[in-house]
């Protein structure tokens, strides 16, 4: 969602890549309670959806780890103890990662997006746990669109996985490709930098996506999770049965959030068969194999 943080004669000015407030709105637009509901945040988090709000001086999110508002962005000049707290009704969640809005938005030039699709840095996107020895790569929402940004993303790739391999071997890799996409030009370069990875430096590797076009258009490159791997790897007692427990604590290890609605679509993206029981008791067949899944 996107629109002024404060309403009523509003008027604010650039200068110099910064914002500043020439006069706040008289109207607090985050506020307690509201006479209609079109919307439900608490909803959305139910269904596992993450929703952001976009204003001129900050961006807020409302996700699974915060299920009330989150700052996340400030723009530059502007304070958050001055002009954003005292104008809301409640006080948000102050994200420990806080971090100043792109200073392009802020200036007249071009802002050059053609050359910096990936939206945040390469850096920002992975992170390694030692125990159990587990890189994790967020590609969401990226599109590689020239063979500069796939040599780009091999160089990462190099030197993060020689770092994490040189002591300890192999390393099981999760790689997150919700949303990411290829220019038909590198399609092949991806795919060859993926398979040359995979080779040189994992001992397991988890794609997970839900773009059904880039899903296809790589079918034969990469091997994405079947819905047999997943329930291997979430059957943690191998007593043959998933709980609720097995399953989250299953994603979470693959630094995944799980709702009961971003569950039913993880089923949905594997091939799951749709569910056909209550919301208190999820079953599904993989396979020959009975899948419970109890909320």
């Amino acid at each position: 969602y996107m629109g002024a943080f404060t309403a009523g004669g509003l008027r604010v000015k650039v200068d110099d890549g910064k914002l500043s407030i020439a006069k706040e709105g008289r109207i607090k637009k985050f506020v307690d309670e509201v006479r209609e509901v079109t919307f439900s945040g608490d909803q959305a988090m139910k269904e596992g959806q993450n929703v952001i709000y976009i204003t001129e001086r900050a961006v807020f999110k409302r996700s699974f780890e915060h299920p009330v508002l989150e700052l996340v962005e400030v723009a530059p000049g502007i304070d958050v103890e001055e002009h954003i707290l005292p104008h809301m009704e409640f006080a948000p969640v102050i994200s420990k990662n806080l971090k100043t809005m792109d200073p392009r938005i802020f200036t007249s030039g071009p802002m050059n997006l053609l050359s910096n699709e990936f939206g945040v840095n390469f850096e920002d996107r992975v992170s390694y746990d030692s125990e159990p020895h587990v890189i994790y790569f967020d590609w969401s929402g990226m599109t590689l669109s020239s063979q500069e940004d796939v040599d780009d993303l091999r160089s990462l790739y190099e030197t993060k996985l020689q770092a994490v391999t040189s002591s300890k071997g192999p390393v099981d890799a999760v790689i997150n490709l919700d949303n990411f996409d290829c220019r038909d030009t590198v399609v092949d370069a991806f795919a060859e930098l993926a398979n040359d990875m995979e080779r040189k430096y994992y001992k397991s590797v988890s794609r997970y996506g839900g773009h059904a076009f880039f899903r296809q258009r790589l079918a034969g490159h990469l091997k994405l999770q079947s819905a047999d791997e997943l329930f291997t790897r979430f059957d943690a007692d191998k007593n043959g049965l998933v709980s609720a427990a097995e399953v989250r604590s299953g994603l979470l290890q693959m630094a995944i959030n799980v709702s009961p609605g971003g569950l039913r679509r993880i089923m949905r993206w594997h091939r799951f068969p749709t569910p056909t029981c209550t919301s208190t008791s999820l079953a599904c067949g993989v396979r020959g194999v009975r899948m419970c899944v109890r909320a």
